[in-house]
């Protein structure tokens, strides 16, 4: 995932490793994180690139289905909603 694309889906690590770029510090995400998120909130570009550091195993949701589950999980959408809040800071470059 690069800085910039249009978001159509998130994603949520299975197993391994990514490292987020383009923030101030290295940010590491392992089993049990889930990114991409802020693109399908509020429509704008991604905000950064992923890497993986370590082999992945990672789950797809699409847009159409994040929709219906956030609907039917209110609990789920507070919790993905309040990442996205904490991950909407300015970008480097």
């Amino acid at each position: 995932m690069r800085r910039g694309e249009r978001g159509d889906c998130m994603y949520f690590v299975a197993a391994g490793e990514l490292e987020i770029r383009g923030r101030p510090e290295s940010i590491s995400y392992g089993p049990g994180d889930f990114f991409g998120e802020v693109a399908l909130l509020t429509g704008e570009p991604r905000n950064a690139t992923i890497m993986t550091v370590r082999p992945c195993t990672l789950l797809r949701l699409d847009i159409v289905d994040f929709r219906q589950l956030l609907g039917r999980q209110p609990e789920l959408a507070r919790i993905i909603h309040a990442a996205a809040e904490g991950r909407r800071q300015p970008v480097t470059a």
